[in-house]
Parts: C-alpha cells; sequence; structure tokens
C-alpha cells in the first residue's frame, strides 16, 4: 500500500472525532488535519508533480490534447472559464473520482508507449491515490472535504450551497473581511472566493458562466449564424439580484426546485405591421418546444418555413436560412433575388450583410419599396415607373423588358394620350400584392383581372400577347374591338410588328383604322374631311388636344357631332 494510503488511514482514525464541532456547526464533513499530517492525498501534492512530469506539453495557451495539467479544474477536466455551480460531469474525461480506469493512470508507467508518459511506480502511485482513493481532493481541511472544488463531487460547494437553501451568511461568516457585507474578499478563513468568482459568488456568472454549453442558450446568447446576440430577458424574467422572490428563492425564501420559468419578452412577442400572429409566444416545457415565437417567424404564418416550431434541443438547422420564414416566403410568389427589397439587409447572393439589425422586430425594406414607389425596382429613368431601366438593369428598347413602354407612356405622334401601366398590367396596390413578385415569370401581359378598366378591352377587343414573338394582337388601341373589326382597309395593322421595334412607324394615322375606314359607313373621304363628322379632330385630321393637354382619341368611344 503506498504511504499517501496508510496517512490517509492514520488521519481519518486520529482525527474522525476533531470534526464532529464543525459538522454540527452545518459545514461540510469535515476531512481534519491531525498533527499536521494531511489526512488524503490532494492537488497540492499533485500539482508540482504533474506541473513538472506534463506541463511542458499539457500547459500553456494550447495545451496539447485539450488537457490542462497545471491547475486543479482544468486538470479534472471543468471546462474554461469555469464550470457552474451545478455542474454534474468534467469535459475532458481523462479523470474520473475514483475511477482506476481514468485515461491518465492507463496511459502512465514505465511501460508507457509514449515516451514522455513513462513515469516512475512513486508518481502513478501518488496519481492513483489522488484519483482512487481521494477522488481527486483538492484540500484536506478540518471544514470542508476535498471535493469542494469538483463540480462532479458531492461535497462541490454549489452543491453543498444549494443543499442549504442558498444561505450565503455561512459562507460568509469565514470568506468575508465584514460578514454582513457578503464581500467574500477571504475573512478568517484567508481564502477568497474571488480567485475564482470575479465578480462574486452572488453574480449571474457564477451560476450561469458555462450557460452558452447548455442546449441552444449559446446559439443565442453569442449570436446565431443570422442574427444578433440575445438577451437573457428575451426568454426569462430577470432579477435585479440574486434573493429576488421567483429567482432561486420564493416569496417565503424557500428554494425553488423547478426548472427556470421560461417567460417571452417583447421580441418574441412582436408583432410588425400589417402582419396578424396567431397567438402569444409560448414555450411548452413537456417537449421543449417554442411557437408563435417572432425570432423563428412564428408570428408570420408562413406555410413555407421549415421550423417555425423548434425544439429547444434541435440543432442548427433551426436557425438556417429558410427555417423562420420560407425563400422565399408564401406571401412573395416565387421572389428569391432579397436583395430587390432588403437591400440594405442582403446582398446580391442573399448573403445577411448586417446580422445586428436582423431579426429585431422591424422588417428592413429599401426606402422606395416600403413607401410603395414602384420605380425602386424598375423605370424612373423617364419620369414614370416604366422600363427603362428594366428588372435586369437594361436600358435599350431592343430588350423586351424595356421595349415601346415609354412609347406608350410618353406618346410623341400626337394620336394618344399616355397609357396607364394599367391598360396592359395589373398593377398591384402594394409590392407584396399576391401575383407581383414572380421570380423567373414573365408579367402578365392583359390578365383577364383588367379587362373592365383597361383601354385595350374596350369594345370588345379580346388583346393577347404572343410572349415568344413579342408582338400583341386584338388591341383596342391598335384597331381591335366589335367596330373596328369590320374595317378591311389594306393600311389597317392590328398585329404591331415587334415591341422592340420602336420608332419603325407602327403607330400612324391609318394603322388602326382605314383613311377611312372601309366598314361600309364612311364615305370616300380623306384627313381633311374627318372634322366634319368628328369634333375632336382639326382641319389636317389630326386629333385635338384638350387644354389640358391630353387626347381624346383611342379613349374607348367614337365621338361625333350630334345628328341634325
Amino acid at each position: 500500500m503506498p504511504a499517501a494510503t496508510n496517512r490517509r488511514k492514520t488521519g481519518v482514525l486520529l482525527g474522525g472525532v476533531a470534526s464532529l464541532a464543525l459538522v454540527a456547526a452545518g459545514c461540510s464533513n469535515a476531512r481534519p488535519v491531525v498533527d499536521g499530517t494531511p489526512q488524503c492525498t490532494t492537488w497540492t501534492e499533485v500539482r508540482p508533480v504533474l506541473e513538472k512530469q506534463c506541463g511542458s506539453c499539457h500547459g500553456g495557451a494550447n495545451p496539447k490534447g485539450g488537457w490542462d495539467a497545471t491547475t486543479y479544474l482544468s486538470a479534472i477536466g471543468v471546462p474554461a472559464p469555469q464550470a457552474t455551480f451545478l455542474a454534474d460531469t468534467t469535459a475532458s474525461g481523462v479523470v474520473t473520482a475514483g475511477d482506476a480506469n481514468s485515461k491518465l493512470l492507463t496511459v502512465l508507467g514505465s511501460n508507457a508507449t509514449v515516451p514522455e508518459h513513462r513515469v516512475s511506480a512513486a508518481t502513478l502511485d501518488l496519481l492513483t491515490d489522488w484519483v482512487v482513493d481521494c477522488k481527486l481532493s483538492a484540500l484536506n481541511s478540518a471544514v470542508h472535504a476535498g471535493g469542494i472544488l469538483n463540480p462532479a463531487d458531492p461535497d462541490f460547494h454549489g452543491k453543498l450551497l444549494q443543499s442549504r437553501g442558498w444561505d450565503f451568511e455561512t459562507c460568509s461568516g469565514c470568506h468575508s473581511d465584514d460578514p454582513k457585507a457578503f464581500d467574500f474578499a477571504g475573512g478568517t478563513a484567508h481564502v477568497s472566493c474571488l480567485a475564482c468568482h470575479k465578480k462574486g459568488p452572488t453574480d449571474c456568472t457564477t451560476c450561469h458562466s458555462s450557460i452558452s454549453r447548455d442546449k441552444a442558450h449559446g446559439p443565442h446568447l453569442t449570436g446565431p449564424t443570422l442574427g444578433h446576440q440575445f438577451q437573457c430577458k428575451e426568454c426569462h424574467q430577470v432579477p435585479t439580484k440574486w434573493d429576488d422572490p421567483g429567482h432561486i428563492l420564493d416569496a417565503n425564501g424557500k428554494p425553488i426546485t423547478a426548472p427556470a420559468k421560461v417567460t417571452f419578452g417583447a421580441l418574441a412577442n412582436a408583432t410588425p405591421p400589417g402582419v396578424t400572429r396567431p397567438g402569444p409566444a409560448t414555450f411548452d416545457a413537456a417537449d421543449e418546444s417554442c411557437s408563435n415565437v417572432y425570432c423563428h417567424g412564428g408570428a408570420f404564418t408562413d406555410s413555407k418555413a421549415k421550423v417555425p416550431a423548434p425544439k429547444w434541443t434541435d440543432g442548427k438547422d433551426d436557425a438556417a436560412c429558410g427555417a423562420c420564414h420560407g425563400t422565399p416566403p408564401q406571401n412573395h410568389g416565387s421572389a428569391t433575388e432579397c436583395s430587390m427589397c432588403h437591400g440594405d439587409m442582403v446582398d446580391s447572393q442573399n448573403h445577411l450583410v448586417k446580422l445586428d439589425e436582423h431579426i429585431t422586430g422591424s422588417i428592413h425594406l429599401l426606402p422606395g419599396v416600403a413607401a410603395n414607389d414602384c420605380t425602386t425596382c424598375h423605370g424612373g429613368l423617364m419620369g414614370n415607373a416604366a422600363p427603362p431601366p428594366d428588372l435586369s438593369g437594361d436600358t435599350s428598347t431592343s430588350a423586351v423588358g424595356v421595349g415601346a413602354h415609354q412609347a406608350h407612356l410618353n406618346p410623341t405622334n400626337g394620336l394618344v394620350s399616355p397609357m396607364a401601366c394599367g391598360d396592359c398590367h395589373q398593377v398591384p396596390k402594394t409590392v407584396l400584392s399576391p401575383g407581383h413578385i414572380v421570380t423567373g415569370q414573365a408579367p402578365s401581359v392583359f390578365p383577364q383581372s383588367i379587362a373592365s378598366t383597361s383601354i385595350a378591352f374596350a369594345d370588345g377587343a379580346t388583346p393577347t400577347w404572343d410572349a415568344a414573338n413579342g408582338t400583341c394582337s386584338n388591341v383596342y388601341c391598335h384597331g381591335g374591338g366589335q367596330t373596328l373589326s369590320q374595317d378591311t382597309a389594306p393600311s389597317v395593322n392590328r398585329n404591331p410588328i415587334s415591341w422592340t421595334a420602336v420608332n419603325q412607324n407602327q403607330a400612324y394615322c391609318g394603322s388602326c383604322h382605314g383613311i377611312p375606314p372601309e366598314d361600309g359607313q364612311h364615305p370616300a373621304a380623306n384627313l381633311s374631311t374627318c372634322a366634319s363628322c368628328h369634333p375632336d379632330f382639326d382641319a389636317t385630321g389630326y386629333p385635338q388636344a384638350n387644354a389640358d393637354g391630353t387626347i381624346d382619341h383611342v379613349n374607348g368611344t367614337v365621338d361625333t357631332h350630334a345628328a341634325p
């Protein structure tokens, strides 16, 4: 039996009675020192051995294998910066109290395969005594057990404090210079708690310092990949001090043993303008899932969102793009170019560029989009919302997206007033109106939904658009409709040559009806005689402009002089 074990046994036999008074006083199981002889092998004896034998590799800023042999907590595998009060496991697996098969013991010895691991029998006996028999004892004390600093030990001071109902006054009596001030600076014990707990044992970081390793706390507190760092208050009622009722003590000062209560804050319950949320943000403790939480898209009821009600224990996909809202969302059609409307938040590759402003309760839209200004995405160069430029940025009339838009909205031939966008397209009320943004699909031309208001459908015309050839036909403005369809004059061109053949004389007097129309109702005439029947024309046969500059020609009504 190693010498250390012999003296430990002796210490217990000689000193067992000496600690009874301290136990009765309320401290943990006593481990007395008798005649200056330590009762058990402790870190005080082990540290210099580990530093000498292992410190050159297992020490410093980047210890080999992630194991640091130079401090007590790191040697027993407590994750940096420190364990929580109630930790029940160690991280590294190098040592386990009471386990003779701990890695530290099995890789050492005279026959170790790694030369640096070949230690003497005396060293191995010392380490075995410390790990197995003394269960990683940190110290020998007439007050505290050897496991007082080991989070995995039943005698860990955090667990003892919890078992005593968080009675810090007992600790302060020995560890505070002023027991009533709870400064924990050393006191009569001459051991300061501030060496490990920099802000004091009652600070939030003492119990919650390793919270980032607990399930989904880390991604929320350290900053998920798609958003900013969240504050504790977003999910919990945060106390102003440790002993506030409802924190770890109830209104009667009794310890609360139930898990921390989830009480969602303002952000989780945010409701953006125009959104009707299905209900308040809630947490189901039974299956650890959230629902109706704004941060996960629960307020939007987007059927394309992949994980709008995540589980607390699920993986990283809960915060992946597309988890909280579809890509695109349900009410965005098939739009996939997010930067068109959210250019201040995402780049052209749909990568977020402002993480700290994402998931804040506000929907970031480009100013023009927010104001439903059509020129934000197309048009604007000619003073109206029609291209150029088109959605691809083209400005040439040879591009289908540009074509003859301006020839219709800014006609220069004197035959017609400017056409409205609604004469050919369904004009959305807002950017997100259904059917507006449809990525990969050209805007609908002459949809039936505009038939009652569009001049293109006047007089029973049935306008159509041939996207393949870039031509339109049977449009009232180009001679379509019941009345003009009876005109058989050879000059009529009811199928304009091409949408992109701008300034090629496709709209001229005689292209939509003959001069005169050959419909059996017009006698032989020429332009100079049009005014005799049609009051809106001048002596040259061209439409006269009204006082406001508008022209009544091509307005869906044939104006004639009253019969005598």
